[in-house]
């Protein structure tokens, strides 16, 4: 029986290249950990252009870009006023305080408005309001007339489907 340097020593020497020894016996310049990770990054260079794309795309985007200024606009008003002066924050967040009497049942849902609608920031007087704009260029002052309005369209448009 043979030593087994010397066994593997005779292994090496069978292959005429080098090439073929390290093809062989998985020889290479970079670990497992070092290919893998590799691997990884050439994918997501293919993957990020693509979420890139999905994300410009999405339809969402309007609204929620809409939502941040809402909120930042918000803040600012706070840091105005001296920040939070005790009062509870559940109705900024639509939380419940639990021991409150009142219902969900009284409150409208959210108004969503249909596709070809807008809102728009308004500044009156020294205040920034909402005012929601049909595709006609009619504007709705209050929430409730353009949900009245919106109401109407969708009842219109069900009619004639």
């Amino acid at each position: 029986a043979q030593h087994w340097l010397i066994r593997a020593l005779q292994w090496l020497l069978e292959e005429e290249t080098a090439d073929a020894v390290a093809a062989r016996h998985s020889f290479g310049p970079r670990t497992a950990d070092e290919d893998a990770l590799r691997d990884l990054a050439a994918a997501s260079r293919d993957l990020f252009p693509a979420l890139r794309e999905l994300r410009s795309a999405a339809i969402d985007r309007e609204v929620l870009a809409d939502l941040t200024e809402h909120i930042g606009a918000a803040a600012d008003g706070e840091a105005a006023d001296g920040g939070s002066d005790g009062e509870s924050s559940a109705c900024d967040f639509g939380l419940s305080d639990g021991g409150e009497e009142e219902s969900a049942d009284d409150e409208p849902p959210p108004l969503v408005l249909p596709p070809e609608w807008q809102m728009q920031r308004v500044q009156r007087g020294k205040a920034l309001v909402r005012e929601y704009v049909d595709s006609n260029g009619n504007r709705y002052k209050t929430e409730a007339l353009a949900r009245r309005a919106v109401d109407e369209q969708r009842r219109s448009e069900n009619m004639t489907s």
